[in-house]
């Protein structure tokens, strides 16, 4: 007996379809389920959120800052009023764009490898907003060069501060403090005693003898309160520099047609720019991160055509995501997201 089953009988050659008539029936039923997702109704368009709270100083912040900023959400969402004063999403080192090179993705990493090149010898580093998992500390613990430039016997630190509950770390030159409002005079504080000599067996130092941070790095933080926080946001920060230290700012482009759902306030460029000069500050370089790729096509084709030419060969292998943050740097103004490296400007005016 053979191991197999034996074959079942066919079906006699009368009674199969005719193999044109069984193509003419599957072509009608595809082309009826064609008709049937074209006719679905499509969902009505998405109703912008309007801002809640006012801008109390409004008087004191670009006349940009009081135009209400739109939300993009999907058409089904929930419409609800905006009554946050902060947005807490924080970027998780794990789980964000992991399976696709998303142009925000790629040019989260991108920016944090940015302020990770960016350190010195002896920096004294504050990250406002350094999210739960602090991915730029473990950026900077992963390579030893890069940590001993942080190390308390090189003069250097590092602080994180977020508004989320943060676990302690058991990085010895690294402190982690959670529930920290980096737009109040405590949070100011308590980032100010952070920075090791500045508190001593639980005195303070001499306000002559305080040292304040080399390098604040504050990424994708400021759109998620609204204009006068930011503006309060920016105020601490330049006030807890070292006269050599240096901010890196990034935050979204505003293209005034709408901004994320959990975003509170993004700026136009020229908004953020008087900002910045308001408090004291001044922007010695501004790079993009990502852009849409019809833009950048469209500006490479009027500006650098020879260009256009090496990114579309690129772009056979590369994702519209990844080449939009290669060029972006070169274009901030048509670019979706901006970092703003800023210093203090002494000769600056500004309001107290």
């Amino acid at each position: 007996m053979s191991e197999f089953p034996e074959p079942g009988p066919r079906r006699p050659a009368d009674e199969l379809e005719p193999l044109g008539e069984r193509f003419e029936r599957l072509s009608r039923e595809a082309q009826a389920h064609t008709f049937r997702a074209a006719t679905t109704p499509t969902p009505p368009p998405p109703v912008a959120l309007s801002r809640v709270r006012p801008a109390e100083d409004s008087s004191e912040l670009p006349a940009l800052s009081a135009e209400p900023r739109k939300a993009r959400h999907h058409a089904n969402a929930k419409v609800e009023k905006d009554e946050r004063r902060f947005d807490t999403t924080a970027l998780h080192f794990d789980t964000h764009g992991r399976l696709m090179s998303h142009a925000d993705y790629i040019a989260h990493c991108e920016k944090y490898d940015y302020a990770w090149r960016s350190i010195k010898m002896g920096d004294r580093i504050l990250d406002v907003g350094c999210g739960t998992d602090a991915p730029l500390m473990r950026a900077i613990n992963f390579v030893q060069s890069q940590a001993t430039k942080v190390m308390h016997r090189a003069g250097g630190c590092y602080v994180g501060v977020d508004l989320n509950k943060l676990k302690v770390t058991n990085i010895n030159w690294a402190q982690l403090l959670g529930e920290v409002d980096m737009t109040s005079d405590d949070g100011y504080e308590e980032a100010l005693y952070a920075i090791p000599g500045n508190w001593n067996e639980q005195m303070k130092a001499p306000a002559d003898e305080l040292r304040g941070y080399t390098l604040v790095v504050c990424l994708e933080v400021i759109e998620h309160m609204d204009a006068p926080d930011g503006k309060s946001l920016l105020k601490n920060m330049r006030d807890l520099l070292s006269d050599d230290g240096r901010i890196i700012l990034s935050t979204p482009v505003y293209d005034g047609k709408g901004q994320a759902r959990n975003h509170i306030h993004e700026y136009y460029i020229d908004e953020l720019r008087e900002l910045i000069k308001s408090v004291g500050l001044k922007v010695t370089k501004r790079m993009g991160t990502f852009t849409a790729e019809p833009q950048l096509k469209a500006w490479l084709k009027e500006n650098r055509p020879d260009w256009l030419k090496l990114y579309l060969e690129a772009r056979e292998f590369h994702s519209a995501g990844y080449m939009s943050g290669v060029l972006a740097p070169m274009v901030p103004d048509i670019s979706r997201n901006n970092v703003w490296v800023l210093e203090r400007d002494e000769q600056a005016d500004t309001a107290p």
